[in-house]
C-alpha cells in the first residue's frame, strides 16, 4: 500500500504543477466539441481517466470516499468517456463552452458511477 501512496503523491505533485500551467493548456468544453476524435484529446481525456483512477485507488486504500464509484470490471476507454461526456453535455444544456472539460467530465462520471451512500468505497 506504501507504493500506492507514494504513487498517488505523485501523481498529485504532476497534477498541482500542471494546474500551475496557463488555463489554456486544458481543453474548454467547446474545443473536445471541434477536436473529439483529435488523437492528442483522446490522451488529454484517457490521462484524466487515469489518474482519477489511481486517486480513487489510493482513497479507497485509505478507507476513504472515492471519487465515483465505477464497477470493478469497467474500463474507461476513450469511447466510453465521449459517451458519458456527451450523454452529460446533452442532459445538462447550461454547461457552457468555455467550462473546463476535465471538470465537466468528472461530475459526469460522479453522475454515471455514484457512490452508495454511507460507504467509502
Amino acid at each position: 500500500m506504501r507504493l500506492v501512496s507514494r504513487l498517488a503523491a505523485a501523481a498529485a505533485a504532476v497534477s498541482l504543477a500542471l494546474a500551475a500551467a496557463p488555463a489554456a493548456a486544458e481543453p474548454t468544453v467547446g474545443q473536445w466539441r471541434a477536436n473529439r476524435d483529435d488523437p492528442q484529446m483522446t490522451a488529454f481525456l484517457l490521462g484524466f481517466a487515469s489518474g482519477t483512477g489511481w486517486a480513487n485507488t489510493d482513497l479507497e486504500a485509505e478507507g476513504r470516499a472515492r471519487v465515483f464509484c465505477q464497477p470493478k470490471q469497467l474500463s474507461l476507454t476513450y469511447d466510453l468517456l465521449k459517451q458519458i461526456l456527451e450523454a452529460f453535455l446533452v442532459a445538462n444544456p447550461g454547461i457552457e463552452d468555455d467550462m473546463m472539460v476535465t471538470g465537466v467530465l468528472l461530475f459526469a462520471l460522479k453522475d454515471r458511477y455514484p457512490c452508495p451512500a454511507g460507504t467509502p468505497a
